[in-house]
């Protein structure tokens, strides 16, 4: 898979490719670091792999699973007698830094963010569905444990909702949260914001998932509602690094994650051409049952739902009464 460039702001040293034998990489980032760092080998592997790759990427995935986070480091960097697949080789050489890879966990620390890896008992069991295209690790803002809720209902939608569409996302949300579960969306504008807001109301569990670090809060108007997520007790996650701003691709990629987190997706209202289908095909490939709120037959803001529901690719929801 084709590597991006982070859109952060870096210096001369961040962009030089490594070069020469590299036998411990780990050592490299933590000597880097202002402070000798807590974590594990294995979860600065990690942080060190989510500079170099884009989320989702099943060959690196499948490399990461064969040889552990560590070893497979070790061997990508070693570009003088590289032992990994050359796209992933060339990919170390363009986007690996131990310094840039310690600034980020520099200011993981200083930001107060947690890193969950699998190692950790905080890491959601649902993502194994993802297979090779698990997340490395994610970091989050505000309480891990909301990730593991016993109940937990994902909601995506339309961005330009109708006030119909936004009726309907509350409702059912407010209904959820009552009977005790976690409400996992993307944060977006609509749908998203409309249950995100209602979870809060309802004092229950928020999870949001960025496309983006979650030190920058994405969309920009939505910067106090994604704090409030965290500061209520709920999580605001990614499996991006700090200073990565979103980009077409990782929301799109962004969507396997809210897909495999909830128990069940419900999609309140989409148009033919909305990224919540994006979302609800994803939660079909990790076996995520999806449920559509139909519309009136007229409104192209629900077009996408009845598409789902006429291919029997979701189940039509009315009320949360029918999910319980």
């Amino acid at each position: 898979m084709t590597g991006e460039q982070h859109a952060v702001q870096s210096t001369r040293t961040d962009l030089t490719p490594t070069t020469g034998g590299i036998h411990n990489p780990i050592e490299a980032i933590r000597r880097a670091a202002c402070a000798p760092r807590r974590h594990s080998d294995d979860t600065i592997a990690r942080a060190a792999w989510s500079v170099i790759i884009h989320p989702g990427d099943t060959e690196a995935g499948a490399f990461i699973a064969e040889h552990g986070a560590t070893r497979a480091l070790e061997l990508v960097v070693k570009t003088t007698t590289p032992s990994a697949p050359d796209q992933l080789a060339r990919l170390a050489g363009t986007q690996y830094n131990a310094a840039r890879v310690a600034r980020r966990l520099d200011l993981t620390e200083t930001l107060g963010f947690a890193i969950i890896t699998p190692e950790d008992d905080e890491w959601p069991d649902r993502l194994t569905a993802l297979g090779e295209g698990l997340p490395l690790l994610l970091w989050c803002d505000g309480d891990p444990s909301a990730l593991n809720r016993e109940h937990a209902t994902a909601i995506a939608g339309s961005r330009a909702a109708t006030p119909y569409g936004e009726h309907a996302a509350m409702t059912l949300t407010s209904d959820l949260v009552r009977e005790g579960h976690a409400i996992i969306t993307g944060a977006a504008y609509g749908i998203d914001g409309a249950a995100t807001r209602s979870t809060l109301a309802e004092e229950g569990t928020a999870v949001a998932v960025l496309a983006g670090g979650v030190d920058r809060p994405y969309p920009a108007g939505h910067h106090d509602l994604i704090a409030r997520v965290a500061a209520n007790g709920g999580a605001v996650i990614s499996e991006l690094p700090p200073t990565t701003t979103p980009t077409r691709w990782r929301f799109l990629q962004r969507n396997r994650i809210i897909a495999a987190l909830g128990q069940r997706l419900i999609i309140v209202e989409a148009g033919t051409r909305s990224g919540a289908l994006n979302t609800a095909a994803h939660a079909t490939q990790a076996g995520t049952p999806v449920y559509a709120v139909p519309g009136p037959i007229t409104s192209s803001a629900s077009a996408g739902c009845h598409v789902l529901i006429r291919e029997n690719k979701a189940r039509l929801l009315t009320n949360a009464a029918e999910l319980l």
